[in-house]
């Protein structure tokens, strides 16, 4: 059911109300079998169920090809947490690049905005 398009979004949302480690583990298992979507609505169940077992499984798709994938990715990363979480951030990258750090308890934000080739783009100021 998880991994049907027509009626995967419906077993979330009923998976996702269960208070029973064994609804974490179906939804942990069905990530690996889906793509885009489907794959990010379980993401983001899995993070709203604070399902921990599956941290490990989520923090590598902040580099997945979807874009919907790895924004949740990064909600999941960011969510679960640890310095893990703060490495696999850190080198995601994209034109408009946002950083995330951990600096002795202390959490760092810093942004980047390049041209198409990679290259800074000199000259932008920021007004708060």
């Amino acid at each position: 059911m998880l991994t049907n398009p027509e009626i995967s979004h419906m077993a979330r949302y009923a998976l996702g109300r269960i208070n029973d480690p064994c609804a974490g583990q179906a939804l942990h298992q069905a990530l690996s079998r889906t793509s885009g979507h489907i794959k990010a609505g379980i993401i983001n169940t899995l993070v709203q169920m604070d399902y921990v077992a599956a941290s490990s499984a989520i923090k590598p798709l902040v580099n997945d090809q979807s874009k919907a994938v790895s924004i949740a990715a990064i909600r999941g990363a960011g969510h679960f947490g640890g310095r893990d979480s703060v490495k696999r951030l850190q080198k995601r990258a994209n034109t408009f690049i946002v950083k995330v750090g951990d600096h002795g308890g202390g959490w760092n934000f810093q942004c980047e905005l390049l041209q198409p080739d990679g290259a800074p783009i000199k000259g932008l100021t920021f007004r708060r």
